[in-house]
């Protein structure tokens, strides 16, 4: 294992370790009800993906193709274990949420998020095509990266692992003291969905002592995480031409729904570029950092 793997490892480590100590917090202290998104059978699925992580390493030298993208998978799929474990832990933060204060960024920017989305209900094409960009962000975290690993980019595969575990930790924690649940949450429009509202019912519910119905809708508001993963998969899809022809305008498009669907106030957004961006940054840095102790 040389410098590149131990840090990512670490990363992945730090990551399940916050969730542990997030949902043992909660069972020890807080006693919010919640909803699982790792789910307790799902545990024993960690250890075909080591073990498909340690066989990758042990196919370096004679099968350096197939190991990398065995090794790279492996790490995919411990990271959106991980970042469903965290997810798990964060909703049972006991803090207030900032959607006021959102919603009082984007007054003084003059934006008004449910302005927009009946601005986009009127144009119904728009309004199926923003939905499905949207909603598409579920398959994508797992087919994008999975397709990159088979170009045999090293510089992509580990810039993006690095860069999403470090952005869901840093935003995760974020959340954690600054909760957020979008803005149907202080809003009204007659065009939010079931979903967007199951989002901000979720919150009030779990934080009221009440097992919320369903794990529908999404969780974290700000930053967006639509935007972050939008962002990163883009970037990590420039490893193949073709793909990236279908990945970047999908994911643009997707983060004008973050907007005009109103899922996520302005102030959202812009986190999460900004987030992004820095995730993508420290990444390279540490990329080449590795790369050059190799």
């Amino acid at each position: 294992m040389d410098a590149s793997d131990r840090w990512l490892a670490g990363e992945l480590l730090a990551l399940f370790a916050v969730a542990y100590a997030l949902i043992a917090y909660n069972a020890r202290v807080l006693h919010y009800p919640g909803i699982s998104y790792f789910p307790r059978q799902m545990i024993p699925v960690l250890f075909p993906l080591a073990e498909l992580g340690a066989l990758g390493l042990l196919l370096r030298r004679r099968h350096p193709r197939s190991a990398f993208v065995l090794g790279h998978w492996a790490a995919l799929g411990l990271l959106m274990a991980a970042v469903s474990m965290m997810v798990t832990g964060l909703q049972y933060t006991p803090h207030a949420a900032i959607d006021a204060r959102l919603a009082a960024f984007d007054a003084r920017a003059g934006v008004s998020v449910t302005g927009l989305l009946a601005w986009t209900h009127a144009r119904p094409p728009l309004l199926r095509l923003l939905r499905v960009c949207y909603a598409v962000l579920d398959a994508e975290v797992f087919v994008v990266p999975a397709l990159v690993a088979l170009t045999g980019d090293e510089r992509r595969m580990r810039v993006y692992l690095h860069a999403g575990a470090l952005s869901f930790l840093a935003g995760g924690l974020f959340y954690w003291f600054y909760p957020s649940s979008g803005p149907a949450s202080l809003l009204s429009s007659p065009y939010f969905t079931a979903e967007q509202l199951s989002t901000s019912l979720k919150f009030r519910l779990i934080h009221s002592g009440v097992t919320p119905p369903s794990g529908s809708g999404g969780m974290i508001a700000f930053p967006s995480f639509h935007v972050v993963w939008a962002v990163l998969l883009a970037w990590a899809s420039l490893a193949d031409r073709r793909l990236a022809r279908a990945v970047v305008p999908l994911n643009a498009l997707m983060i004008a729904a973050t907007l005009l669907l109103a899922w996520h106030f302005l102030a959202d957004a812009l986190g999460g570029l900004a987030l992004a961006s820095a995730s993508l940054w420290l990444a390279e840095l540490l990329h080449a950092r590795l790369s050059r102790a190799a």
